[in-house]
């Protein structure tokens, strides 16, 4: 049951505020199924009778932003809060499978509520007249069905997001779809197709975080396929069992499914993403796909130098993606005990290192060698052979290129120029790859 107390003060201001205006107002959408729920909400929509103008004016001492006038909707930031107030429509024909042709202004708020996708979002609420329901939104809920507002093949063929909702709300919710929509999924999966990428990336966003995208995913995966840039690569067992072992909604789950599914980069920037998720996610994408990385079996101090580099963090979201996408978990078990050691020593970057690229130079380090330098040091304070201090890591360098001081030139055809190089002294170049 909706009791005002549980609605916020902003949301029955601007309703009170409209009816006192001679326009009958109701929260509709996502809101009022959230609250049937009992879980929070973030979106808030008002339907009203008022026209665009006629909302903009019983606001006008609101900010107001014209965000889809076109379709009726004003959006009214009320302490903070943005409130989308729409005009109850009627929608013409659908020519694109994205957007009417034309909407129709109406007062009635049945028929706006039937032009809604599903059952669950066609509810309405008054803070005095209470809850409408007039397709049965709420047994739906209770019976954790996901079902459409009339018929559900018209529904589907008049916007083809429609099919990527029903299936982020069953992930998400952990409800199941009526078998006509369920029917109509398959039959009209295609239409998928003709929608931009980033439309549907704020679908895939949220399906791919439900708790119940595993099951989601492996049910529907021929019409999921049709939402996704073609790979011929892609490994839908693999995917399906990423998601199954990352229970945390999480970005990982976003980086394990392009992997599994051979999406490029690029598939990841569609989704609504916050700059750090986004980099993050860009990290691991990577590292995922990288030629160059040291083997599973490689010695641990390899891996401890890419972590130096790239961040301990990012290699161990790096271990935990690939448990997710291989059966074989115990080549990777030992590295992340290695990384839980790692995290706990507090020497983890190359920052840490007591001494710097200027200071190598300084000492007579020549610049194409410095990163290689910093690599040895680094590793010789990870296993704990030289001290972290600054007159410990120059005498460890003068010692490593055997020299008693470190004069900008002169140390070329030095023995340990020659280890360095492999080639004595002769080019230059080094023969140990260290860019992973």
């Amino acid at each position: 049951m909706i009791t005002p107390d549980r609605v916020p003060e902003q949301i029955l201001a601007c309703i009170e505020r409209l009816e006192a205006s001679g326009y009958e107002s109701w929260l509709v959408g996502g809101a009022v199924r959230d609250l049937l729920l009992n879980q929070t909400s973030s979106d808030w929509d008002v339907a009203t009778a008022a026209q665009p103008a006629e909302t903009e004016a019983v606001f006008e001492a609101y900010r107001v932003i014209s965000i889809g006038r076109a379709h009726g909707t004003v959006r009214v930031i009320a302490d903070d809060l943005a409130v989308d107030v729409t005009t109850c429509r009627v929608d013409g024909d659908y020519l694109d499978s994205r957007h009417p042709e034309h909407v129709t202004y109406t007062s009635s708020i049945r028929e706006d509520l039937s032009r809604r996708d599903f059952t669950i979002n066609a509810m309405a609420w008054h803070p005095i007249r209470g809850l409408y329901d007039p397709f049965g939104g709420q047994d739906d809920l209770i019976r954790q069905t996901i079902k459409a507002v009339g018929n559900a093949s018209a529904r589907l063929q008049e916007d083809a997001l429609r099919i990527m909702r029903a299936l982020r709300f069953s992930a998400v919710l952990g409800f199941s779809l009526d078998e006509p929509l369920r029917a109509a999924i398959f039959k009209y999966g295609h239409l998928l197709q003709k929608l931009p990428a980033e439309r549907l990336g704020m679908e895939w966003s949220q399906l791919l975080f439900g708790s119940c995208a595993a099951v989601i995913v492996s049910r529907f995966m021929p019409v999921l396929q049709l939402a996704l840039p073609e790979t011929p690569n892609a490994r839908p067992f693999a995917a399906w069992r990423a998601l199954s072992k990352l229970q945390n909604a999480d970005v990982l789950r976003h980086v394990a499914f392009a992997a599994a599914m051979a999406l490029d980069r690029s598939w990841l920037n569609t989704l609504p993403l916050n700059q750090p998720d986004r980099q993050r996610a860009m990290a691991l994408y990577a590292l995922l796909t990288s030629r160059d990385l040291p083997p599973v079996s490689a010695d641990t101090m390899e891996w401890r130098w890419l972590a130096a580099r790239v961040g301990v963090e990012v290699v161990s979201d790096f271990l935990k993606l690939q448990k997710s996408l291989t059966d074989a978990e115990e080549p990777w078990l030992f590295l992340e005990e290695a990384v839980e050691a790692w995290k706990k020593s507090g020497f983890l970057t190359l920052r840490d290192l007591a001494v710097n690229g200027h200071k190598l130079r300084n000492a007579g380090v020549r610049p194409r060698h410095i990163g290689q330098m910093q690599k040895r040091l680094f590793l010789a304070v990870a296993d704990g052979s030289t001290a972290n201090n600054e007159a410990a890591l120059l005498e460890t360098v003068k010692l490593w290129y055997n020299l008693k001081d470190f004069p900008a030139t002169g140390y070329a055809d030095s023995p340990a120029h020659t280890q360095l190089t492999g080639d004595g002294g002769k080019n230059g170049q080094r023969n140990e790859k260290t860019d992973y």
